[in-house]
């Protein structure tokens, strides 16, 4: 196995870049690694980012390498490793993370799906959503005990006093997990891309749930929230508003292509349909007056829907990406107008009968031309 440290002998100076707050150098390590470093001011370091990391899987096992990640450059600490850094590095094995390290950005080890091993160390005390999302490899992540923000449970990443789950491993194999009982907040990408999950239990003290903690786990069959949790319900393995008014997220993913919303239900959060790719088809309740912004973005295999008489609001990019959109009706399509949010730069516009009458002519309208604006309906 290769054990890749980063020299800094061999310097290549590339470019620098100056500006207000940072400047970038370039260096060229060894084993076909190129880094980038930016000097921020404000910390007085260093952040990294990994880049032109050789991506594909070597035939024998022993050219998988592991990555320590530097402690210094020029004399500078090295705080932070940046965003996107080893996307899709799949001959990557393992990676040291050392003592001085405060940081991971987002999606930072996204998709390296080789990746075993991960430790953080004491001084880790951001931890971004996503940093090692869709590492199908990644069965546990241990945390430094003395960690002051951080700790693992059963290879689970919480924050120290347990309050919120920062990250479940996608390599974990169990089919079911049960969230702790004294836990109220289930973090950005926590479950995201847990292939092995199908379901997910909620204890009654969760209170906050980012719509992105569920997002591409293609084996799930729903969340059960505990019956006395007072702030979410379940129905039938999605999840609710505890008084059922409002779909805050599609969870159940595998085999439906169609749903029902229930009766009772007057609104559509942001983002509840988010990404859901496997869905053709939904039908939504009388009862709804109000559809969220993004609420179905990227669901590119939805091919038809109708709006109910009672909507009144429809908000920007709720159709974004919808590229299979091809008939939507509305059951009533006098009153509507669009505009640019809210009308701060581009005051109500109404729109034709004509151009919501006909079903194509309404898809076009909703998922294309006015896609970006939200629409308003007169009362």
């Amino acid at each position: 196995m290769k054990k890749l440290r980063l020299p800094l002998c061999f310097i290549i100076i590339l470019g620098t870049v100056l500006c207000a707050s940072a400047c970038s150098l370039h260096k060229l390590g060894s084993n076909k690694v190129h880094f980038q470093y930016f000097w921020w001011e404000d910390d007085h370091a260093y952040h990294i980012k990994g880049t032109n990391v050789e991506g594909k899987l070597l035939k024998d096992p022993e050219d998988m390498i592991d990555v320590v990640i530097p402690t210094e450059y020029r004399g500078h600490p090295v705080t932070v490793i940046g965003w996107d850094s080893f996307r899709g590095c799949q001959i990557l094995r393992s990676v040291t993370i050392p003592e001085g390290i405060t940081g991971i950005d987002s999606f930072t080890f996204f998709d390296c799906n080789h990746l075993e091993n991960v430790h953080l160390p004491k001084s880790m005390e951001n931890f971004w959503g996503g940093c090692f999302a869709s590492c199908n490899s990644l069965k546990a992540v241990t945390v430094d005990p003395d960690n002051p923000w951080f700790c693992s449970v059963d290879g689970v990443v919480y924050t120290k006093d347990q309050k919120e789950l920062v990250f479940y491993p996608p390599g974990k194999s169990d089919e079911e997990f049960v969230i702790p009982e004294g836990c109220s907040m289930i973090g950005r990408y926590a479950f995201a891309y847990c292939e092995n999950l199908k379901r997910i239990l909620v204890p009654s003290t969760v209170t906050d749930i980012s719509y992105e903690s569920i997002l591409f786990c293609k084996g799930l069959e729903g969340v059960t929230v505990d019956e006395s949790n007072q702030t979410f319900a379940s129905v039938d393995g999605n999840l609710y508003s505890k008084d059922g008014k409002k779909f805050l997220r599609l969870c159940v993913s595998t085999d439906h292509t169609s749903i029902t919303i229930p009766e009772g239900v007057v609104e559509i959060d942001d983002y509840a349909v988010y990404a859901c790719h496997q869905l053709t088809d939904i039908k939504l309740p009388a009862s709804l007056a109000s559809i969220g912004e993004f609420s179905f973005l990227d669901c590119d295999n939805l091919t038809n829907i109708t709006i109910p008489e009672n909507v009144t609001f429809i908000g920007n990019n709720a159709f974004l990406r919808c590229d299979k959109m091809s008939a939507v009706v509305f059951e009533r399509t006098s009153g509507w107008s669009v505009m640019s949010q809210g009308g701060k730069f581009t005051p109500p516009t109404k729109l034709n009968l004509s151009q919501l009458d006909s079903p194509t002519m309404a898809a076009e309208s909703l998922s294309e031309t006015y896609v970006a604006w939200e629409w308003h309906r007169e009362i």
